[in-house]
């Protein structure tokens, strides 16, 4: 005995309206949860966007802060090495060429902490420049007199331990001191 294939059943009209409210119940579920979706990702968008313009200030804030912690420091050392007459005298000595032997030992050990102050600027300036928060080349500033003088250019061998050494070779091309 062959069996007929099953006959297909056919759907009371009333569960046919049933199941097309299923649908669209469920269609209408699923464009709401890809309303909310979208939604949720223009919001992640635009915390992304917002977190990157505080970067972008944070960063201004501190390049603003960087060039004025130079300044500071420049003035700090004008302002120390032009209060008394004899750090005046000792610094024009150096400005017009006069070398170690001409100072005594006392002098020359106050002018060895002064170059170290102006090394030690020069190096924070050229730090803050490798780090993109100061794009001034001239990191080296208004000392750049003192720091192309003989006297530094003889004292240099042993200054040159006292700053990093990457910071010393980039010196020396600057100033020709290799």
């Amino acid at each position: 005995m062959t069996r007929l294939p099953a006959s297909p059943k056919v759907a009371h009209p009333i569960q046919l309206r049933i199941r097309d409210a299923e649908d669209v119940q469920v269609n209408g579920t699923q464009r709401t949860r890809g309303i909310r979706e979208a939604v949720a990702a223009l919001g992640v968008i635009v915390s992304l966007g917002f977190v990157g313009y505080e970067l972008r200030q944070n960063n201004q804030v501190a390049r603003a802060a960087a060039i004025q912690a130079i300044a500071d420091q420049s003035l700090e050392v004008i302002n120390t090495w032009t209060s008394d007459e004899e750090s005046v005298r000792l610094l024009s000595g150096v400005l017009a060429g006069a070398t170690p032997e001409e100072f005594t030992a006392i002098e020359n050990t106050k002018l060895r902490l002064m170059f170290l102050a102006l090394l030690r600027i020069a190096e924070s300036r050229q730090r803050q420049a490798e780090l993109g928060v100061v794009n001034d080349p001239t990191i080296f500033g208004g000392a750049a007199s003192a720091l192309r003088s003989p006297y530094l250019r003889e004292r240099w061998p042993t200054l040159r331990g006292s700053v990093a050494p990457d910071f010393a070779a980039i010196f020396e091309i600057e100033y020709g001191l290799q």
